[in-house]
């Protein structure tokens, strides 16, 4: 069977087949544009970011970077629906099973998730800034009419939901919302990592121990038992 990401390479393959030249050339050059807007945001900050800038970087005039998108607005959004869907792929992705009780299994699952959501973090700088930069800062960066990637978030937080809701049938979890419980979760972790600047102040401020700290708690807090916990982190760590 296949999974969710080989499946959509087939369909992207196959989409990209019936494309002309001059849409796959177009793909391309919004691609690099958004590749460098990334490097820009983490460089730079979203409030501070000119599209004069991005224009220099990606190796345009600001007049052809119009052309690709009308606006700050709908470039950074098309950046989020970019970075979003590839944060739900890999949250497609279950752990390998670790034992046959289903209440440790689920907080297993959940656990490995909350593993995986950091290690992206650690792994993908940019993508964190710019998240960051835009989900988690008040102010308003794109318009609701620019907002294209608000599907792209929703599918995020549905995996993360459909796991927690999964936890909550088995009993690994006490009854209550899941769709909360991962915006609680999701945007938790998202805080918790912005204190990188603070760590050189006190190492118990290492935005990773942190967040793992506060999915521990979580699921603690959501009714976890304290031993299926334990256990199931001990069942991690063991997978090789």
């Amino acid at each position: 069977m296949l999974s969710v990401a080989q499946s959509v390479n087939i369909i992207y393959k196959v989409n990209m087949s019936h494309d002309s030249p001059g849409q796959r050339r177009r793909a391309q050059r919004r691609a690099r544009i958004l590749d460098a807007t990334l490097t820009l945001v983490r460089q730079r900050g979203i409030a501070a970011l000119t599209m004069s800038e991005i224009a220099e970087a990606s190796d345009y005039t600001p007049g052809a970077l119009y052309r690709y998108f009308p606006s700050k607005g709908s470039l950074i959004s098309a950046l989020l629906q970019r970075e979003l869907s590839k944060l739900s792929e890999h949250l497609s992705t279950r752990a390998p099973a670790v034992c046959d009780d289903p209440v440790v299994e689920a907080l297993a699952q959940l656990l490995a998730l909350g593993d995986t959501l950091r290690r992206l973090a650690r792994e993908r700088p940019a993508t964190l800034a710019l998240l960051q930069g835009s989900l988690a800062d008040p102010a308003r960066h794109v318009a609701d009419e620019d907002a294209i990637h608000t599907p792209a978030l929703i599918r995020l937080l549905t995996r993360i939901a459909d796991r927690i809701a999964a936890a909550s049938a088995v009993g690994a979890l006490s009854t209550g919302d899941p769709s909360e419980r991962a915006l609680s979760w999701a945007f938790g972790l998202l805080g918790n990592l912005q204190l990188a600047k603070l760590q050189p102040l006190d190492a118990r401020l290492a935005p990773d121990r942190l967040a793992g700290r506060l999915t521990h708690d979580l699921l603690l807090g959501w009714g976890a038992c304290p031993r299926a916990l334990g256990s199931a982190r001990t069942h991690l760590e063991e997978i090789p």
